[in-house]
């Protein structure tokens, strides 16, 4: 009963208020955070917006400075205005201004790309096989993309079976193309302008480096998103007393796992990667069903799956103390 009582005494617009704060913030904050991560500097705001934050509590300024937003996420969550998952997602949106292309690209060695002479027909399968739904043109070979496919565009020939045996090049669109340093929350500002989804990266001699997709800025803010076409084996997943983990995954995440700190790699070492640290020190690509290993910096990296051009799945696992001291490096 006196729950009832002290509620029926708040003034309704008050309560209006509360029931939509959470909402309202939540939106508020996510658009400045954009607005910061695409800019890295000041954000300046209209008068309706400011106005609205100090209603919410959360300061009253015509423009605000990154730790501004940090104080209103941190503001928003002491008063329940946004959760703990809402709150890391705002975090994520800030971090985009130090996120690259070149940090959250498809590397070129995984990218699905067909050649601008190939038939029709069998770029449908490829389509259909890898479940993607924009595929790079490619001439000659994937360092000289000249465009994008989009497979609905193909839908068209089924009215048509012989056209299917016609090159793709006739459906080739406009690609953009970025370099590896562009900052992801300009890239999304990109994405939106060219109203595109996908971009080509390139690298500092203008070669093909990978592609970054709309979906891969997302997931830097939401975390993986998984489709029925995604495969659903997990980057870093324990088994035994280590971790199987994807050939691509960054070095340090895998040292993070087993509480470690992740060792700058010497000056003759090339690799951020348990695939590229295995391919170093072997000095080639493993052979398919291959059990080969090597031991860096206190752990363990044996082959699990390799593939023609790279490895593909690696058991990590800590390497016996000796004296208190990690292995040192060969």
């Amino acid at each position: 009963m006196d729950r009832m009582i002290y509620a029926a005494a708040a003034p309704a617009g008050a309560g209006i208020f509360a029931a939509g704060a959470a909402a309202l913030v939540l939106v508020l904050l996510v658009g400045l955070a954009a607005g910061w991560a695409a800019a890295k500097r000041g954000v300046q705001l209209p008068a309706p917006l400011s106005r609205l934050l100090a209603k919410a509590g959360l300061g009253n300024t015509e423009q605000v400075t990154e730790e501004d937003l940090y104080e209103m996420v941190d503001d928003a969550d002491e008063q329940d205005l946004i959760d703990e998952n809402q709150k890391e997602m705002i975090t994520n949106i800030f971090d985009l201004g130090e996120v690259t292309a070149g940090d959250i690209m498809t590397h070129r060695m995984d990218m699905v790309a067909v050649e601008e002479n190939a038939s029709c027909r069998s770029v449908i399968a490829a389509a259909v096989e890898s479940g993607n739904s924009r595929l790079p043109i490619y001439r000659k070979t994937t360092d000289e993309i000249v465009g994008v496919l989009y497979v609905k565009d193909l839908l068209c020939l089924f009215d048509e079976p012989s056209a299917l045996e016609g090159p793709v090049s006739r459906f080739t669109r406009p690609v953009m193309f970025v370099p590896e340093s562009r900052p992801a929350g300009q890239l999304l500002l990109d994405f939106r302008r060219e109203r595109t989804m996908i971009a080509i990266v390139v690298d500092e001699y203008g070669g093909t480096a990978g592609l970054v997709s709309m979906e891969d800025i997302l997931e830097e803010i939401v975390g993986d998103i998984q489709d029925e076409y995604d495969d659903e084996e997990a980057e870093l997943v324990a088994q035994g007393d280590g971790y199987a983990v994807d050939g691509a995954i960054d070095l340090a995440d895998v040292f993070e796992a087993f509480g470690m700190e992740c060792p700058e790699p010497n000056e003759d070492e090339e690799f951020e990667t348990p695939g590229g640290l295995i391919i170093d020190k072997l000095g080639r690509i493993p052979e398919e069903g291959e059990k080969a290993a090597v031991e860096w910096c206190g752990l363990r990296f044996e082959v699990l799956k390799a593939g023609e051009r790279r490895v593909q799945r690696v058991l990590c696992t800590r390497l016996p103390e000796t004296a208190g001291k990690e292995k040192e490096r060969a």
